[in-house]
């Protein structure tokens, strides 16, 4: 005789679902779920990923420090500029291991006709090394 524990048939030999358990059915929903919403979030956020940083060679000024310049593009939308802030921020975090202070950021825009080019921004810093007895923000 065949015992019925929780929806499932166990025979002795092996457990098998009978009439299944309903709850795998809401687990596998929320898991496709998810999945979908991850595909879709990659998705948008790929459309909005720049490129990686540029750099230039540093300047030496006059009184004997550096400054240095790198730039990275990205798309017009605000993930995309707040991961090309992040990314030059590491990048200037890198370079400098004292922290850096930021003397010029510029947002250069591509001016091309509507339905032509991609409307890809570039956002450029010039910093320079804090010195040791400078705070670290």
């Amino acid at each position: 005789m065949a015992k019925v524990v929780a929806g499932a048939v166990e025979t002795g030999l092996k457990t098998r679902y009978a009439i299944g358990n309903p709850l795998d059915c809401i687990h596998r929903g929320s898991i496709m779920r998810m999945i979908a919403i991850a595909l879709v979030s990659v998705s948008i956020l790929a459309g909005c990923a720049g490129k990686p940083v540029y750099e230039e060679p540093p300047i030496k000024l006059s009184d004997g420090t550096r400054q240095y310049s790198i730039k990275t593009s990205f798309k017009p939308c605000q993930t995309s500029r707040d991961w090309a802030v992040r990314t030059l921020a590491k990048r200037a975090n890198k370079i400098c291991k004292t922290g850096y202070v930021l003397i010029q950021e510029q947002a250069l825009v591509n001016l091309a006709p509507p339905g032509t080019g991609s409307g890809d921004r570039e956002l450029s810093w010039q910093f320079r090394c804090k010195t040791p007895d400078e705070p670290r923000l």
